[in-house]
């Protein structure tokens, strides 16, 4: 069994992803650059659950320092939300109507 197809680890890379988002440290570059580089591993949910906590953040500013972590997290967030299923898009931009305005 492939471990990418695990339910615990699909868990454990939105957890990696939680414990990363809010934070003002070293970790939040290397959680982002994990994120991307590990993306095609991730099933839908996961994809979906990691777009929506990070447009939630980083709209109400939660997403570690605005000049220093945000802009990594921008990044991510319009990435992941580019490859995403168009109905996952509707759902996002339905949660998040003024989302696409992150973009810098």
């Amino acid at each position: 069994m492939n471990v990418w197809d695990d339910a615990d680890t699909q868990l454990m890379v939105t957890a990696a992803h939680r414990y990363c988002l809010h934070r003002k440290t070293y970790i939040t570059h290397a959680g982002h650059k994990w994120l991307e580089e590990n993306r095609a591993n991730f099933n839908r949910q996961t994809i979906f659950m990691i777009v929506r906590d990070t447009i939630r953040a980083i709209m109400g500013g939660n997403a570690g320092s605005e000049t220093i972590d945000a802009p990594g997290w921008r990044r991510l967030a319009l990435l992941l939300f580019s490859e995403m299923r168009e109905d996952d898009r509707a759902s996002i931009r339905e949660q998040f109507p003024d989302f696409e305005g992150i973009a810098e």
